[in-house]
């Protein structure tokens, strides 16, 4: 999981218990920070852990639309398959 708010309400203790590996992203919403501080924190879930999925919670939907370009261009396209939403 990737959250950029600074309050989580997540059980984090109970998500580690279960390999689940939780990382925040501070600096403001993933909209005006989907540069450095999300690419560091992406950066470094993906080198830390070998995971089958990433969650990455946006505040606000409107904000993929930023998100996702970033993941599907050529530095993330090797290693980051996002499959189609409907």
């Amino acid at each position: 999981f990737l959250n950029e708010v600074r309050h989580l309400s997540y059980p984090i203790d109970l998500l580690k218990a279960h390999n689940i590996a939780v990382k925040k992203v501070l600096g403001g919403c993933l909209c005006c920070t989907a540069g450095l501080p999300f690419r560091v924190a992406l950066n470094e879930m993906i080198r830390d852990n070998k995971h089958d999925r990433i969650f990455i919670e946006p505040a606000g939907a409107g904000h993929l639309d930023n998100i996702k370009p970033l993941l599907t261009g050529q530095f993330y396209q090797p290693i980051i398959n996002i499959p189609p939403t409907q």
